[in-house]
């Protein structure tokens, strides 16, 4: 942001650009003194927005970047009431690009669940960490996830008299 008013003389980063914390983005010409003062990042990440051109006058405070640091993302998900009871901050929850035909997924970890429901939908939120230090995920893209539950051991879930031979292999069938 622009500390004084005044006109941006150099912009010296462009959209999708790399910036260190501290490293000069831009250079301003104050309106009162005439001086040029350099515009610092204030954090790494990645410059998604440009909110301003060269020659442009700013105001005092005004944003002339928008930056991010993507190598954490945070996909949001809605959960039904019945579905909520179960979750947990830490369960584990395995991403996906939603109509992506790719086997596997990203872990992530639940690490925020919203304090009230959504009044339309009675839908509560749950946001998940998630990895990202390629910057394969982006935010606002559709993504779907899978949560643990509860993991069991098949062996100890299933007596041998609930296993019947089918077609060569060894199943089991499960009374709800």
């Amino acid at each position: 942001s622009a500390r004084f008013a005044g006109v941006v003389r150099e912009l010296r980063k462009r959209l999708g650009d790399r910036v260190e914390r501290d490293e000069v983005v831009a250079v301003v010409e104050s309106n009162e003194s005439l001086q040029r003062y350099e515009v610092r990042a204030a954090l790494a990440g990645r410059v998604l927005r440009k909110h301003v051109a060269t020659g442009e006058a700013v105001g005092e405070g005004a944003s002339l970047f928008t930056i991010a640091d993507l190598t954490t993302v945070w996909p949001q998900f809605h959960t039904h009431p019945a579905d909520l009871r179960q979750l947990r901050i830490g369960d584990q929850v395995v991403i996906r690009r939603v109509g992506s035909e790719v086997a596997g997924g990203a872990p992530g970890r639940v690490d925020w669940i919203a304090p009230i429901a959504d009044e339309g939908s009675l839908t509560t939120a749950v946001r998940v960490g998630l990895a990202n230090p390629d910057g394969q995920w982006r935010p606002g893209e559709f993504v779907g996830g899978a949560v643990t539950i509860v993991e069991v051991t098949v062996a100890e879930a299933v007596r041998d008299s609930g296993l019947q031979r089918l077609d060569g292999r060894d199943v089991g069938y499960l009374n709800e």
